[in-house]
């Protein structure tokens, strides 16, 4: 045995295989070497070449490429922005950048680049340089202006200083207005201390203007009032006093020369004006119930006009009245008038209103008067499904408006049920008040085959009206008439199709049937019909049917006849019309199976092959009737080589003979057919004797061919060769020395 020993950079040993002399090894992945700051170590194989095969001790050295590491040398800018980078070789120096670095200047300072903090000189890690700026106070411009905008006077001035204010003789004054007068106060903000530019707008202080209004009596030299105010004070003009003329007239004041302004804006005056009026009256028009109807301002001399309201007074209970005229003259006032009604007293007529759904009937009666129910024209009020009792007032001795409606009763009607077409029961009737809730009865009636649904009003229709155990407000204005409506139950019809095809259920009911029956397909079967498996029917449907299965299967159904009840169960049949097939207790004793040449292949699942297929295992004297029990085919049929049937099935088989299965839409095709193979009976007569001898031995001459199922039953021995070994064994039969 011998040793491989891998060593690490440091001389340690990194890895060890120790094996037999002549055997192969995996060499390791080189081991890492630890980098410097100067150099990156990169692993290329070992000091010598490793042998394929082991056979003495060795041992290796890794070997490295040396490679100088770089570094980063960053410059930043005045921000700590990345300004400039290059990447240098460890101890090398850096260069320096020929533009100059920038720092954002802020609102106090502007920055000027003076120098880099360092110099790029023997460079063994990654290296950062900052640059280094001198700072300068900013200068701002400071504005002064006028109110327009108009620049006074500029300044530039430093962060933090104070600008100068602007001499007196510069500052413009700004002219008075109506209402004010200005005078200079300073400027609208402070600069004392500057930071940015600034523009500084002088300021003014509005003084209100003093102005005097003055009103005059008519003779432009009487006072009535004078007031002095600030601009803008209201102005309260006075209210000079009406003065006595003559006994039927006076001087009214009217107003001013001219409008009163609302406000002082100016010195203003205004005088009185006034005009010459007749006196005036006061006259009163009263009703009949000592309350005023109308008054009336009518000048001296003038007439009165009457009140376009005819006046009225109150009735009594047993009187009305009714005006006639006024009490007094009016045509020419002179001093103030009360005037009243005169009125003439009538007996009181009431309205009896008759009121009833939207027609009302009003008759006029007088006082102490009555109804008289043959005369007056009222009718008999009618509402459906009651009777007229009486009206709801007394109307003998009327002495008011009366409003009357009529009182109804109520009436009772009966219910009838009744069926037109049922198997069996019967119902009693009711009586019902009219308008009441009713809850109908329930169905007691039955009819095979069918649903109850609901109540129809009409014998005639087959449309229910009410739903079973429905409740409903009874407003029928006569006895009612219920008519049981049923109809047809959908029953299923559910078909097993034994691993047929699936089929989706149908539906029929006793009146329509069902007059086509599906017919399911299932591979390599032939559909026979359908077998009736069960009926379910509910136990009302139990009472009246009694329905007999049969037992055995063998009764067909080809509809549901009409007027047939219950939900049908349907079993498939069909005839077996695929591949010939061994019964399952004859699987291991037969064997179906392909053929090439002389290696048989045994069939696991039979489908459709273009390859012959034989049966193995038929024995020397079975009949053909004792093969045939051995198939799960009930229509199986036996060929002869000339394609002639076989009738007699008490022949012996031998080898040659086909099994067939016939189509059974079109006999004249064969669907399947299976080829016996009987040992030993190679020349295909049913027998296994000399002759079969001399038909091997002529084939293993070459001298003589034979068919596949000849040589197929040339193999004595299933060792898959046809030679002198097979003619030693059917030798041994022959002698009867071997079965």
């Amino acid at each position: 045995r011998y040793t491989y020993t891998f060593f690490d950079s440091f001389g340690n040993i990194y890895y060890q295989v120790t094996d037999d002399y002549g055997s192969t090894i995996i060499p390791p992945k080189g081991p890492i070497r630890e980098n410097t700051p100067q150099y990156t170590y990169v692993f290329i194989g070992w000091d010598k070449e490793i042998p394929e095969m082991m056979t003495k001790d060795l041992s290796f050295y890794p070997v490295y490429d040396e490679i100088i590491n770089k570094y980063l040398v960053t410059y930043l800018d005045g921000d700590d922005e990345i300004f400039y980078q290059e990447w240098v070789d460890y101890g090398d120096n850096g260069s320096i950048p020929l533009d100059k670095p920038t720092k954002t200047p802020n609102q106090q300072y502007y920055y000027v680049f003076r120098i880099w903090d360092r110099k790029p000189i023997y460079i063994t890690q990654d290296t950062t340089i900052k640059p280094i700026f001198d700072r300068y106070l900013q200068v701002y411009e400071v504005q002064f202006i006028d109110e327009e905008g108009n620049v006074i006077n500029k300044q530039n001035v430093e962060y933090g200083m104070g600008a100068i204010e602007p001499a007196i003789e510069l500052i413009p004054t700004k002219p008075p207005t109506f209402e004010y007068e200005y005078i200079f106060v300073g400027w609208d903000k402070p600069f004392n201390f500057i930071t940015e530019d600034t523009i500084v707008q002088v300021r003014y202080a509005p003084v209100v203007r003093m102005y005097t209004y003055t009103f005059y009596d008519s003779d432009h030299v009487t006072i009535l009032k004078q007031v002095k105010g600030a601009y803008g004070t209201p102005i309260i003009a006075p209210t000079p006093p009406d003065r006595e003329l003559t006994d039927h007239s006076y001087e009214r004041f009217v107003g001013w020369d001219k409008t009163v302004a609302a406000t002082l804006t100016e010195n203003v005056e205004y005088y009185a004006i006034y005009e010459e009026v007749l006196k005036t009256y006061v006259v009163k028009f009263f009703d009949g119930n000592g309350l005023v109807l109308d008054i009336q301002i009518i000048e001296y001399g003038k007439p009165a006009k009457s009140p376009a309201k005819t006046p009225t007074k109150e009735m009594t209970e047993k009187y009305e009245y009714f005006f006639q005229d006024w009490d007094q003259d009016f045509s020419s006032v002179k001093n103030d008038l009360n005037i009243y009604p005169v009125f003439k007293a009538e007996l009181r007529r009431f309205i009896i209103s008759f009121v009833y759904e939207d027609e009302i009937i009003e008759i006029l009666k007088p006082y102490g008067s009555s109804i008289d129910f043959d005369i007056d024209p009222i009718p008999t009020p009618l509402k459906a499904g009651h009777s007229f009792v009486r009206w709801d007032q007394d109307l003998t001795n009327i002495t008011k408006d009366i409003e009357t409606y009529p009182i109804f009763k109520a009436n009772r009607y009966k219910v009838f049920y009744y069926v037109l077409d049922a198997d069996s029961g019967s119902m009693t009737n009711d009586v019902v008040t009219y308008g009441n809730e009713y809850q109908l009865r329930e169905n007691e009636y039955y009819k095979l085959g069918y649903e109850f649904i609901g109540w129809r009003l009409d014998p005639d229709s087959n449309e229910p009206v009410y739903n079973p155990n429905m409740k409903i407000i009874f407003d029928f204005d006569g006895n009612l008439e219920l008519y049981a409506t049923f109809k047809p139950i959908n029953y299923d019809v559910i078909y097993d199709t034994d691993g047929g095809s699936s089929l989706s259920k149908d539906t029929y009911n006793i009146e329509t049937g069902l007059s086509i029956l599906p017919t399911p397909e299932k591979e390599y079967n032939l559909f026979l019909g359908w077998i009736l498996e069960d009926i379910i029917l509910s136990e009302d449907e139990q009472k009246y049917v009694s329905i007999t299965i049969d037992p055995d299967g063998n009764e067909f159904i080809t509809e549901i006849p009409v007027g047939f009840i219950g939900h049908v169960k349907l079993k498939a049949r069909y005839l077996y019309n695929g591949f010939i097939e061994l019964k399952d207790e004859y699987k291991d004793k037969y064997l179906i199976a392909y053929a090439d040449v002389t290696s048989i292949i045994p069939i696991t699942k039979r489908e459709k092959s273009e390859n012959d297929v034989y049966l193995f295992g038929a024995y020397l004297n079975q009949t053909l009737a004792d093969l045939k029990e051995k198939f799960i085919n009930e229509n199986l049929e036996f060929v002869d080589e000339s394609g002639n049937t076989i009738d007699n099935l008490d022949s012996i088989v031998r080898t040659g003979i086909r099994i067939v299965i016939r189509d059974q839409k079109d006999p004249s095709v064969f669907i399947d057919q299976v080829i016996i193979v009987l040992k030993g009976d190679v020349n295909g007569d049913g027998y296994i004797n000399v002759n079969d001898y001399n038909t091997i031995l002529l084939h293993i001459k070459y001298v003589k061919e034979m068919e596949k199922e000849n040589l197929l039953a040339a193999l004595i021995n299933d060792d898959e060769y046809i030679n002198v070994n097979d003619l030693n064994e059917l030798l041994l039969h022959i002698k009867e020395i071997k079965n």
